[in-house]
């Protein structure tokens, strides 16, 4: 979960600087759906290392 909070907060850093700077926002390219899954795949990886099953 830490790395998915990190990745916000990254994000957003890089957010905050471009507004600040009058630059553009930049989007990532990859299709929303992609996106979600990729999140959803990472938070199940964690939760299987941190639970594994017997």
């Amino acid at each position: 979960m830490k790395n998915i909070a990190a990745q916000m907060v990254n994000f957003d850093r890089e957010q905050m600087r471009r507004i600040a700077n009058n630059m553009p926002e930049q989007y990532d390219e990859k299709p929303q759906v992609q996106q979600v899954a990729q999140i959803i795949n990472g938070v199940f990886s964690q939760l299987l290392a941190t639970f594994p099953a017997s």
